[in-house]
């Protein structure tokens, strides 16, 4: 955090620690939280490893909201668009908060990505870009790709088979400041414009 605050998941909690590594605070959960992370106001966002629960806590510890979700993916992270959006995969679908734990768009990934074809979305993370779109890897059982450009209207932009050797083994996407994405694949880095 920009407090140069450290935020650690363990078995049953989540810690916050300063610089020298001394507890802050304690929040005790039901497992251990997965993909942490803070939003420029200090919200800490996370969902916990099989929890039906998406958390936001204040910077303190306290908590701000819960969003019951209903049903999980495995280790699924949370993502921060420039508006303070927050964006997380559920099962098949793609969900969009506002700050105050409001829902306000829930996109159906199977009808947009794959219609006719299964898709696995666990470990997906996604990366909203500042164009408007949304960037997601999710393996579609048709190896019809598995890097999606989602736009904001639920329309899908543009997929690509990144790895069809491996297809569902490469890891989260980065964007520059001049909105290239960048993701690894097998022994390659990609850059796509």
């Amino acid at each position: 955090s920009k407090e140069g605050r450290l935020y650690v998941g363990t078995l049953n909690s989540l810690l916050c620690l300063d610089a020298s590594g001394n507890t802050i605070w304690e929040k005790q959960l039901e497992s251990w939280p997965t993909g942490v992370i803070i939003n420029h106001d200090g919200t800490i966002y996370f969902q916990t490893h099989d929890s039906k629960l998406l958390y936001a806590l204040n910077a303190d510890g306290s908590v701000k909201w819960t969003y019951s979700l209903g049903s999980t993916s495995v280790f699924q992270v949370p993502s921060l668009s420039a508006d303070g959006s927050l964006f997380v995969i559920n099962a098949d679908f793609l969900l969009k908060f506002d700050s105050n734990g409001n829902l306000l768009k829930r996109y159906d990934l199977q009808n947009i990505i794959s219609p006719n074809a299964a898709i696995v979305t666990n470990d997906t993370v996604p990366m909203p870009s500042q164009k408007d779109v949304i960037y997601l890897q999710i393996l579609a059982v048709d190896f019809s790709g598995n890097l999606y450009a989602l736009q904001l209207n639920g329309e899908l932009k543009w997929k690509l088979l990144v790895s069809p050797e491996h297809p569902n083994l490469f890891k989260i996407p980065a964007i520059a400041n001049d909105g290239t994405l960048y993701i690894t694949s097998d022994f390659f880095l990609h850059a796509i414009k």
